[in-house]
C-alpha cells in the first residue's frame, strides 16, 4: 500500500514540475528570453545548443537538456541509466556574505556517461541553463562523505 502511494506520488510529482515548467516556458516567450539547452564542451566551455559554429566540437561535447536536467553526448545520447552527480551539496559564496545553495538543482541533475564536472562548471551550468547570473569566487562542496570542501576562484 506504501510503495503504490510513493509511486503515485512520483506520477503525480512529474506531471506537476512538468506542468510547471511549460508554465515557466510560455511565461518566458511572454517575457523574455527562453532557456535553451547548452552543450558542455571538452575544453570547459558551455555554449548555449543556439549558438552555430560549434560543430566541429560536437564530437566530444555533452548535451545538458535543461528540461529533463540530463547530461549525455551531444551526438548520439546514451541509453541506459541515468547517475546521478557525485557532490552532494554546492553552495556558492557571494561576495556580501549571503549564500546562494544550488543543492537542489543539483539533486536532479542525471548523468550518462558520468563525468567528472568541476564546481566551477556546476556553478557555470546553473547560471546559463537558470539564465541567474553571480558574481562568486568562492564555492562550498559537500561530498559523497559529509565533508565540507571550500573552493576559491579567482
Amino acid at each position: 500500500m506504501l510503495l503504490e502511494f510513493l509511486a503515485l506520488y512520483t506520477r503525480v510529482e512529474a506531471v506537476v514540475r512538468s506542468l510547471l515548467f511549460q508554465a515557466k516556458k510560455i511565461l518566458r516567450k511572454i517575457l523574455g528570453p527562453e532557456v535553451h539547452n547548452v552543450y558542455l564542451l571538452k575544453n570547459g566551455d558551455i555554449v548555449p545548443t543556439s549558438y552555430s559554429n560549434v560543430d566541429e566540437y560536437l564530437s566530444t561535447a555533452h548535451l545538458y537538456d535543461v528540461e529533463t536536467q540530463r547530461i549525455t553526448n551531444a551526438l548520439v545520447p546514451l541509453e541506459g541509466r541515468y547517475k546521478p552527480v557525485n557532490i552532494l551539496g554546492l553552495c556558492v559564496l557571494l561576495p556580501n556574505g549571503k549564500k546562494v545553495d544550488l543543492s537542489d538543482w543539483l539533486g536532479n541533475i542525471r548523468m550518462n556517461p558520468e563525468l567528472p564536472l568541476s564546481p566551477k562548471t556546476l556553478v557555470d551550468l546553473w547560471s546559463v541553463s537558470t539564465n541567474t547570473y553571480i558574481k562568486f569566487q568562492t564555492v562550498e562542496i559537500t561530498d559523497n562523505l559529509g565533508d565540507v570542501h571550500t573552493v576559491t576562484y579567482n
